[in-house]
């Protein structure tokens, strides 16, 4: 997603001094194969069994695994064949290579390298100061783990004939009546609390449905100052929104992990808040804390810390 800079002093001013870093930032290869992540849990000797506990609330189990020496040469091996593969293909296909993508958190990320810059200014040791690196978690698109779930849009302000009005005329299409289930491509124009008041709109099949929106969305918005654009998870707080009729949603599908990486190729960078990785209620939990001091500054050997969730904020040693 775009990174928008004026997000980030507020995040640099958290981080710039804490001891722990907490962040959620995902980062996605391509891996169809499943070459590269899936084998550290299946093939003996490449990881071993580091906690297990149960988490509050309902929320299940979490079991976390150390990978060995011999699990971190399979890492490199395998992601140097990917990052190999996907050069070719990139040098075929005429584009720059994306090994690694930003799935989500990139405002942490950017945050990161924001006040790793600051130090470096200062003169930080950049082979040994553990702020030159940022805590990340690795996924494989093709995980069936891994679901993009649609960031929905709430429009404060806006007459729902308007913004009906508004798209079909820059999509050349006509909304239809609300039916389910509701076509994979659709965007769903939401008018009240109940369901059978909205309408679908099918977006060019070109594009993917939340960059189509987006570009739309902006544009109504410029031209109508006094809307504002709030950004909602889950299909219900919209509908509680609209209630009150000064107020139009607008539900997204299900992002298309088919095309996602060919929408990336081809635009570089999806608009801002276009998906969300897993539902707001699994990410709960921060199980994975990293000191980003320096020893002489905390007074101690830096250890990986980790949260045991069972005992809310408490915080254990690795």
């Amino acid at each position: 997603e775009k990174t928008i800079v004026a997000r980030l002093p507020p995040r640099i001013k958290i981080r710039e001094n804490a001891p722990l870093e907490l962040p959620h930032i995902i980062m996605v290869i391509d891996d169809p194969g499943k070459t590269v992540i899936e084998p550290l849990f299946k093939e003996p000797g490449l990881s071993e069994p580091e906690y297990s506990c149960e988490l509050f609330k309902g929320a299940g189990k979490v079991s976390g695994f150390r990978v060995t020496a011999q699990g971190a040469e399979h890492v490199a091996r395998t992601m140097t064949a990917l990052a190999d593969k996907e050069k070719a293909s990139a040098a075929a296909a005429g584009r720059h290579p994306a090994v690694i993508l930003i799935g989500d958190g990139n405002h942490s990320l950017a945050t990161a390298k924001s006040c790793w810059e600051s130090l470096k200014a200062k003169g930080a040791d950049a082979e040994r100061h553990p702020a030159r690196y940022a805590l990340v978690e690795l996924q494989n698109l093709h995980d069936d783990g891994v679901v993009f779930e649609p960031i929905h849009r709430i429009l404060e302000g806006a007459k729902a004939d308007a913004v009906q009005a508004f798209l079909e005329k820059a999509w050349s299409v006509k909304a239809q009546p609300f039916r389910e289930p509701v076509p994979e491509h659709a965007v769903v124009l939401v008018r009240g609390t109940d369901k059978s008041s909205s309408l679908i709109f099918i977006p060019p099949a070109e594009k993917l449905p939340v960059v189509s929106m987006s570009t739309q969305v902006d544009k109504f918005v410029e031209e109508h100052k006094h809307v504002k654009i709030g950004y909602v998870h889950g299909e219900e707080p919209v509908y509680g929104a609209c209630k009150d009729g000064t107020t139009t949603g607008l539900l997204l599908p299900s992002l298309d992990k088919s095309r996602f990486l060919d929408t990336i190729h081809e635009i570089g960078t999806l608009p801002r808040k276009a998906f969300s990785m897993g539902e707001a209620s699994e990410k709960r939990f921060y199980v994975e804390a990293r000191a980003i001091l320096p020893e002489d500054v905390c007074g101690q050997p830096v250890k990986k810390l980790r949260i045991d969730p069972s005992q809310g904020e408490k915080l254990i040693g690795a």
